[in-house]
């Protein structure tokens, strides 16, 4: 698969959500502060990625929202 396929078909958009989602949850189990951020605004963080991943791949499944873009 080329980069542009990959590109399109979503796959490293959804890989990346993931990797940021449980990155900043492994930083916020360790209680390690990065970049100023604390515990509490790593896990909103943590909750954030896993939705918007959730809710990218409902959208990509929804033969509706295909229909219209």
């Amino acid at each position: 698969m080329s980069l542009r396929e990959s590109i399109r078909s979503g796959r490293a958009q959804y890989v990346t959500l993931w990797l940021l989602a449980g990155v900043s949850f492994v930083l916020a189990a360790t209680n390690t502060a990065v970049f100023g951020l604390e515990q509490s605004t790593l896990l909103l963080f943590t909750s954030v990625f896993a939705a918007v991943t959730a809710e990218y791949t409902d959208s990509r499944n929804c033969p509706s929202r295909e229909s219209s873009s």
